[in-house]
């Protein structure tokens, strides 16, 4: 910590990773110092301590429930991307049940436009 820069040590302090001995050696800052004693006697005071933990919880109750979300999100979007799939290959299926048929018509000995009248298909999309 001695051999820190001044940026270093803020970053070092902001980690919430220091032991006591570490923010000790940290003290020859002074404003540093100040951020350290002001912190102290913050969390000394019981009333702010608890409205830090009830903060702290929030937040971590908050980020739970957006994930909570985003999984139900994902879960619901898949399943609808499952049913349209569903669909659409039950579609694709009708249709080339029809093309089977009629191909099985016209090898059989029918006109073309009679197997499309017989199948029901419009003669817009002949």
């Amino acid at each position: 910590i001695s051999e820190m820069s001044r940026a270093e040590k803020w970053l070092a302090y902001f980690s919430g990773k220091l032991t006591r001995k570490d923010e000790a050696t940290m003290q020859s800052d002074q404003i540093l110092s100040k951020a350290i004693d002001i912190r102290n006697s913050f969390m000394k005071d019981p009333e702010n301590y608890a409205a830090y933990l009830n903060r702290e919880m929030e937040i971590l109750d908050y980020k739970s429930m957006m994930k909570q979300k985003l999984e139900e999100g994902r879960k619901e979007g898949r399943e609808e991307g499952r049913e349209e799939g569903r669909e659409e290959g039950r579609e694709e299926g009708r249709e080339e049940e029809k093309i089977r048929i009629l191909r099985n018509m016209i090898a059989n000995g029918y006109k073309t436009d009679e197997a499309l009248r017989i199948m029901g298909i419009p003669e817009a999309q002949w």
